[in-house]
């Protein structure tokens, strides 16, 4: 199965570019139909010195482009065909897996591009650690909050125990 590896952004930030897996039938057949309208020929992942950087079966590795990208810098995301309409026979990435979390998000009247967004900006501005998973997206305040008021209350016992014993 293809697979698409985000490797860096480009174009001021607005497109990404990732780096395309497979065996070497899968990329012989990705390279035909993904780049059989371009005038400059497929684009291979390479060396600052321009030398093509070969995968473990010594194939080139060739570089999917788009505007839309998926959550997750490291992750493998499934590249599926096209079967109908202009880009027929070309691939594309999967995205029925974040399309369902959407419509489950807002079928519950929530957004889930405003909460992963928030996720997001929560990194960059708490010291608190941020998980990767979508169901840290829930509320769980009032977890910690109970947490917190039975870890203060058995502080405050054993202060109290301590002070009985000093007397």
């Amino acid at each position: 199965m293809l697979t698409a590896k985000f490797m860096k952004m480009g174009k001021g930030g607005t497109l990404a570019i990732y780096e395309v897996q497979g065996t070497s039938a899968e990329l012989t057949d990705f390279i035909s139909n993904n780049y059989k309208n371009s005038t400059n020929g497929p684009a291979f992942k390479s060396s600052p010195t321009g030398e093509a950087i070969l995968d473990s079966n010594g194939n080139k590795t060739p570089l999917y482009f788009t505007s839309f990208p998926l959550p997750g810098k490291n992750v493998k995301h499934p590249l599926y065909k096209v079967q109908a309409g202009d880009n027929k026979g070309s691939y594309t990435l999967d995205k029925s897996e974040i399309q369902f979390e959407a419509l489950v998000a807002k079928s519950m009247g929530a957004d889930l591009g405003q909460s992963i967004a928030a996720q997001m900006a929560q990194k960059y501005t708490s010291s608190a650690p941020i998980t990767q998973s979508l169901s840290s997206l829930s509320d769980d305040e009032d977890d910690t909050e109970e947490t917190s008021e039975s870890a203060s209350a058995e502080a405050d016992m054993t202060q109290l125990a301590k002070a009985k014993a000093g007397k």
